[in-house]
């Protein structure tokens, strides 16, 4: 990258006036596989073919009237019926490039000798990413949504294509945005000798994206990945792929097609506001409190979008001359990628907020002892879990890639997978009161005040509320082709939830209790007494994100230390670190997942065991 700026300071009277500007050459070249497959393929094996997923009943076997099976992998494996194939090329290389310039003015004015105002203001343009040989493509959306199928049945993508610089395209395929102005204002007021009032507001922008793996070099002809999925949507669909057959060897005639990966012509960058208003007060000569209120709201946030989602079930009475099985009629983009596969589309239409009460009481070093203690009551919200972005495990079930619902995307809206409502952290330092110039030991020899003298105690402790759980279901089998159908995407979908939970006799075997309402109803049913249940085939889970809470976290660490002079300015520090001096257990996460065998069991530890640590520095 090549990064040109300049900043100028004016002091004038009771003004401090900053101007500047900042121009940023981006360029990254990469090779890039693509998300699916690898070079070499892959056939995965998920239990489908063994399970029985409709059962209610009791029987033996199949079918409705018999017992609910999750089935075996290993034994579809044994049967050579796998569920879903991929493949794809590696190709490149290729060369992102984008200018990111932007212009700010603020001016810090003191106002009154209590009262500082800062104001300011900033516009940044960041250029639509494109690629240096213009090595994209894209799809013309609204022209292929539904577009007539030929006699043949079979897509045709390049009847839909876009290649980025030809044609009047733009060379990125994404039209610019010229409106991210950024104001930010902020004040300081010393209300007496003890309070202080602060407050703030800005926002700030981010030019974010999806990696490498959903850009529009990932597209035919520069790139072709292709994925096979035989999991419904119906029964002429729902032949297994045999390895036999190849990767890429279709079934009902109609061969897998390659997965296109667009963006939004109108997408922009994310707008964060960041508000706060916080109040300081010095309890004693040494000793001070802090509380506030602040707060987040996140727009235009990215995140992947399926678009080939099916807007219903396949109709039944597809005539068996229909070369498609009908499926042209609901799968929207039939004519580029067909009915198995996907176009993902990046979009900036996540939401995110964030509210929080603050506290901080902080004491300096008095009579030995300095700590801050911190408490933070918070709610994070969002429609957008972040599973693309890598930030699961901090919960169960919580993080997806995708929506469940690309139609209804807001109804992923729950608390963030990040969300802890209460907060704790404390840090303190105590020199013990032993040795020369201390309460005890003033008297002490030099030998006796080196041994015995001068040893600081410190402690941290940590404790925070748990996290959400989302209750879910693998493999949601909606025959839609959503996210839930499909294992390169979130192959989790969502139970219904029917009442609340009653939890009682809960332990690490039984995090969601032993009440019956804790037992998942059968797939469609509810009995009256379950708190969630599976949804019926083809419809989507109704239980909000984040319904559920994780365990909590608990943490005590220990230090005893002290510094010991050898000669002139050498000396030699000895510590002894106790972590989890309590031997505190924290909880991991409990399974929550319905289908699971595990449901309910929590099978591992956020904490470790209690460790002691001794250890020393000689500094010379």
């Amino acid at each position: 990258n090549f990064d040109f700026g300049d900043d100028i300071t004016w002091v004038h009277g009771k003004h401090i006036t900053r101007v500047g500007a900042q121009f940023v050459r981006y360029q990254e070249n990469y090779i890039a596989p693509s998300n699916i497959g690898g070079e070499d393929g892959t056939f995965a094996y998920f239990a489908d073919y063994t399970a029985n997923y409709n059962g209610g009943g009791s029987g033996p076997c199949c079918g409705a009237s018999a017992a609910y099976s999750n089935g075996d992998g290993l034994a579809d494996f044994e049967l050579d019926s796998a569920e879903v194939a991929t493949v794809a090329g590696v190709t490149g290389p290729f060369g992102a490039r984008q200018w990111r310039d932007a212009f700010y003015v603020q001016d810090d004015w003191k106002a009154r000798p209590n009262l500082t105002v800062n104001l300011g203001l900033r516009y940044a343009y960041d250029q639509p990413m494109y690629e240096a040989h213009d090595k994209m493509a894209s799809v013309d959306l609204p022209l292929a949504r539904f577009a007539n199928i030929g006699p043949s049945g079979l897509p045709n993508p390049t009847a839909y294509a876009e290649l980025a610089g030809k044609d009047g395209n733009s060379r990125a395929l994404v039209n610019p945005y010229y409106l991210q102005f950024m104001p930010r204002l902020g004040f300081a007021w010393q209300i007496n000798r003890r309070a202080v009032l602060r407050g703030g507001y800005g926002i700030t922008d981010d030019d974010e994206g999806t990696g490498t793996g959903l850009r529009m070099t990932q597209n035919p002809p520069f790139l072709t990945s292709v994925t096979n999925l035989q999991h419904g949507p119906q029964a002429t669909y729902s032949i297994p792929i045999s390895v036999t057959n190849g990767i890429t060897t279709g079934t009902s005639a109609v061969p897998p097609s390659a997965q296109y990966d667009v963006w939004d012509p109108n997408f922009r960058p994310a707008s964060v506001q960041q508000f706060n208003l916080t109040t300081q007060y010095l309890l004693f000569s040494k000793t001070s409190l802090q509380a506030g209120y602040v707060g987040q709201i996140g727009k235009h946030l990215a995140e992947p979008r399926l678009l080939n989602q099916y807007i219903g079930r396949v109709p039944s009475s597809c005539p068996p001359s229909d070369s498609t099985g009908c499926v042209d009629l609901v799968a929207p983009y039939y004519s580029v990628v067909g009915g198995n596969s996907q176009i993902v589309e990046t979009v900036s239409e996540g939401n995110e907020n964030y509210n929080a009460l603050q506290a901080t009481l902080h004491q300096q070093e008095t009579n030995g002892l300095e700590y801050t203690l911190n408490y933070t009551w918070s709610k994070a919200m969002t429609d957008s879990s972040g599973g693309y972005f890598n930030v699961d495990g901090v919960g169960s079930g919580g993080s997806f890639a995708f929506p469940q619902d690309s139609y209804n995307p807001h109804a992923d809206y729950g608390p963030a997978n990040f969300d802890v409502r209460h907060n704790f952290s404390g840090t303190a330092v105590y020199q013990l009161p032993f040795g020369r110039e201390k309460r005890y030991g003033s008297n002490w020899n030099r030998a006796t005040d080196e041994l015995l003298g001068g040893w600081e105690l410190s402690a941290n402790a940590i404790y925070h509320t748990g996290t959400p759980a989302t209750m879910i279901q693998t493999g949601g089998n909606t025959e839609l082709n959503a996210a839930s159908d499909n294992s390169n995407y979130n192959y989790a979908g969502r139970l219904n939830q029917y009442r609340p939970m009653k939890i009682s006799g809960r332990d690490a075997a039984h995090w969601w209790g032993t009440d019956p309402s804790s037992i998942p109803c059968n797939k469609g049913v509810d009995n009256g007494i379950c708190a969630y249940g599976r949804p019926a085939t083809g419809t989507f889970g109704d239980a909000h994100m984040g319904t559920e809470r994780n365990p909590g976290y608990q943490n005590v660490d220990l230090s005893l230390f002290k510094g010991f002079r050898t000669f002139g300015k050498q000396y030699m520090k000895f510590r002894i670190d106790a972590y989890n001096v309590f031997n505190l257990d924290s909880w991991a996460a409990p399974n929550s997942r319905a289908t699971s065998s595990q449901y309910g069991k929590i099978t591992s530890a956020q904490s470790n065991p209690r460790q002691f640590q001794i250890s020393g520095v000689y500094t010379f």
